[in-house]
C-alpha cells in the first residue's frame, strides 16, 4: 500500500514474511521523481 505520512512523505508498507505468525509490517520511503517512482537508498 502506499500512502503519505503523516509528515506527507510518500511511503510503502508491505507485509513480510508471508507466513502466518512470522508476518510484521516493513515499511520503504518512496521518492517521486519525473514521473516515476522509486525507493529511498538507506
Amino acid at each position: 500500500m502506499l500512502f503519505e505520512d503523516f509528515e506527507g512523505q510518500l511511503t510503502l508498507a508491505l507485509h513480510q514474511p508471508n507466513s502466518n505468525q512470522n508476518e510484521r509490517a516493513h515499511f520503504f520511503r518512496v521518492i517521486e521523481e519525473d514521473g516515476t517512482l522509486r525507493l529511498e537508498n538507506r
